[in-house]
């Protein structure tokens, strides 16, 4: 299974598996985080800093594919019904020990 296809088969689970509002953006940064890493697709387990607001994620794939994956986590989360208190980011870096993001998009 290619990548995209992970992405894809995990977003309609991610969406369908958050159908209600969450209170806590924490929560949701944390089911995101935990949804990236049932992919299988991520070259190392995600992180949630609660502090910087942000989930990063280590995928390898390009800036491209980075943006196609920040608009359809945000289409998932629209469309499951999900919303948070306040903007979190979620942050593409690329595997291995790198910490300039691929991209970076809002969640909100």
């Amino acid at each position: 299974m290619t990548l995209k296809s992970h992405i894809i088969l995990a977003l309609i689970v991610f969406g369908s598996a958050a159908t209600r509002v969450y209170a806590d953006s924490t929560q949701v940064a944390d089911t995101l985080c935990n949804w990236f890493d049932s992919t299988g697709v991520t070259s190392a387990p995600c992180k949630v800093s609660e502090q910087n607001r942000t989930v990063e994620v280590r995928l390898n794939i390009d800036r491209r594919d980075a943006m196609r994956v920040c608009l359809e986590v945000g289409q998932a989360m629209y469309y499951g019904g999900v919303t948070i208190e306040e903007p979190w980011n979620l942050r593409m870096l690329p595997p291995g020990s790198g910490r300039t993001p691929i991209f970076e998009c809002e969640l909100d």
